[in-house]
């Protein structure tokens, strides 16, 4: 949209693959030149994004507080207590739990329990919302009863990850090895 073709001469674009089978074309109508928009115009977006901003600042600083506490042995009930806030207990959690997927991403990337230590973290649910997790206990997956399609799947997926990983630790070799300088102006 913002080539000279399109902008300028008002040409219309080639097409644009935004998803399978889904094209578009661009036909600029109209250009306004950037500019900077008045204070009086923008003031109560300009506040309500400082405001969001330090509520959510306040609000990962506050978590973090009590991360620190409960590591130190505090019991989730009693920090939820001072908060006003309840602490749910959700037994057998797996990838597809109708949860959040921030509190699932969370759940999953924590330490297995080791003896009375838990794995403790934090969840952004929202800028200015976060949870705490504490995984209690990790069950094992079961490879009995799998059918030969979703081993093959699982087989799949395990060596594509550890392709990716492989890949990411030859390119960190190589850049230990050679520098590379990126000409941002030839791009």
């Amino acid at each position: 949209a913002f080539s000279d073709g399109q902008r300028l001469e008002r040409q219309v674009s080639d097409t644009l693959e935004i998803g399978p089978n889904h094209v578009v074309v661009i036909h600029v109508v109209d250009v306004q030149p950037e500019a900077a928009l008045p204070l009086a115009d923008v003031r109560d977006q300009v506040l309500s994004d400082f405001n969001a901003d330090r509520l959510a600042k306040a609000s990962l600083a506050q978590a973090e507080a009590l991360l620190v506490r409960a590591r130190k042995g505090e019991a989730f009930e009693v920090l939820a207590t001072e908060l006003g806030r309840t602490v749910a207990t959700i037994p057998g959690v797996d990838r597809r739990a109708q949860l959040p997927p921030a509190l699932i991403e969370e759940a999953f990337r924590l330490p297995a329990p080791e003896g009375k230590t838990l794995g403790m973290g934090i969840a952004g649910l929202a800028p200015d919302r976060h949870a705490l997790i504490a995984v209690t206990a990790v069950t094992p997956g079961k490879l009995e009863g799998l059918d030969d399609e979703t081993r093959t799947l699982l087989r799949g997926q395990l060596a594509q990850a550890r392709g990716f990983v492989e890949y990411q630790d030859y390119v960190k070799s190589l850049r230990k090895y050679y520098t590379v300088t990126v000409a941002e102006s030839r791009l």
